[in-house]
């Protein structure tokens, strides 16, 4: 056979093919490595292949960097409601998982930043419309400005206690904050189930730096998905505050 044939390097061994369940473990090995490489990137911590291989058993869990982008998610969640899915995308660093304990009260060490298709698309049904976002002081969240996640998650300029500081399943709520396009604010909540934290909502107020209330960002109202990711009615209460001047009703 000819080794200058356009063949991938992993068939070559002794110019014998490997075994193809030789070929399988390695091929797993180097998605592995690559996502790694691809969370560590984006300034969250990687996880290990056993974890891949845990959260991939199901056809429902993606993992960033191993099986989808996150572009190809926020697309699929626009595009589909066949199915719900859900996309790791690494876990909270050290030091924000500090900043959160600082802010909440509890440690969230080595906890799971995740995305559901049905939160994508309700974050931008709910911030999503210039004109609507306008007249809140706020600007439109997009597709685009959505890719910028990771950026947030793993550099907040800040991170504070969510107004209340929990849901009605008396889960902590808390708010990360960064200067992207205005400031970018989202509001998550801790669950146990999984060791996870999940989205409430993400909003962009239209200036660098906001107004805050009892050091938490004033803001829209919003609801907050319970333990088994169905989301239910909860407002956040807001005060006074020169930032967004509307109606917490939906």
């Amino acid at each position: 056979m000819n080794k200058n044939h356009e063949t991938p390097d992993i068939f070559w061994q002794d110019q014998k093919p490997l075994p193809a369940t030789a070929l399988e473990g390695a091929v797993k090995v180097n998605k592995a490595q690559e996502c790694a490489k691809i969370i560590s990137e984006n300034g969250l911590k990687p996880y290990t292949d056993q974890e891949l291989q845990l959260f991939t058993a199901s056809p429902r869990n993606l993992v960033y960097g191993y099986n989808s982008t996150l572009k190809e998610f926020i697309d699929y969640s626009i595009a589909s409601k066949a199915q719900s899915k859900t996309l790791y995308l690494g876990r909270v660093p050290d030091d924000v998982a500090t900043m959160i304990e600082n802010a909440i009260g509890g440690k969230v060490d080595n906890y799971n930043y995740v995305l559901t298709n049905g939160e994508i698309r309700k974050i931008l049904a709910d911030h999503g419309s210039n004109e609507k976002e306008a007249s809140r002081g706020q600007i439109a969240v997009t597709p685009t400005l959505l890719e910028c996640l990771p950026d947030v998650l793993s550099k907040p300029d800040a991170v504070m206690q969510g107004n209340p500081a929990v849901n009605q399943y008396g889960k902590a709520v808390f708010q990360m904050a960064k200067a992207i396009n205005g400031y970018m604010v989202y509001v998550q909540a801790v669950s146990d189930r999984g060791l996870r934290l999940r989205p409430v909502t993400l909003y962009i107020i239209n200036k660098k730096k906001p107004a805050t209330t009892n050091n938490a960002i004033t803001g829209p109202a919003h609801n907050v998905p319970n333990e088994s990711g169905a989301v239910s009615d909860f407002s956040i209460t807001k005060s006074g505050g020169d930032v967004n001047n509307f109606s917490t009703s939906r």
